[in-house]
């Protein structure tokens, strides 16, 4: 066997060792998620007839997470209809610039899904700005508050 044969063969070796490694971790992971059909911890608010669903509670930084607005309960309803949703979500306690959501109808509710940046401070207050465009023009403005951890 030649060096560069047996280097070749430590090569393929120590790849297949990684791969099997890699394979491992994530079975493990994979079996530290929830196996019980439960769902993620929900934080909830309620505003004027609107009730905002944030999830998965806590609200960390740097992980995906979505606001449902509910609209159900919203007077009044029956005259009109909801044509869109829309809204921004600002830091109170540190300049963290602007996010605009963008939110999809998702049956009776509205979703988005966002992140949050990291901030050097262990907890980070938001406001949600949320407009609520009718099919006749009005709009209806919300305003809410909540936390995020680092």
């Amino acid at each position: 066997m030649t060096l560069n044969a047996g280097i070749v063969r430590n090569t393929f070796s120590a790849l297949r060792h990684m791969l099997w490694l890699c394979v491992c971790v994530s079975g493990l992971l994979l079996g530290c998620q929830k196996q019980d059909g439960t769902a993620d911890a929900v934080i909830e608010h309620r505003q004027q007839g609107v009730i905002l669903r944030y999830a998965p509670a806590p609200l960390r930084a740097e992980r995906l997470l979505s606001v449902n607005v509910d609209l159900r309960q919203l007077q009044p309803l029956p005259e009109r209809s909801v044509q869109h949703v829309k809204g921004v979500l600002r830091g109170i306690n540190f300049d963290m610039g602007v996010m605009p959501l963008v939110f999809q109808p998702d049956g009776a509710m509205w979703r988005s899904e966002f992140m949050l940046g990291a901030c050097t401070e262990p907890q980070m207050q938001w406001e949600l700005q949320l407009v609520i465009v009718f099919d006749d023009g009005t709009e209806r403005t919300i305003q809410d508050r909540f936390v995020s951890q680092r």
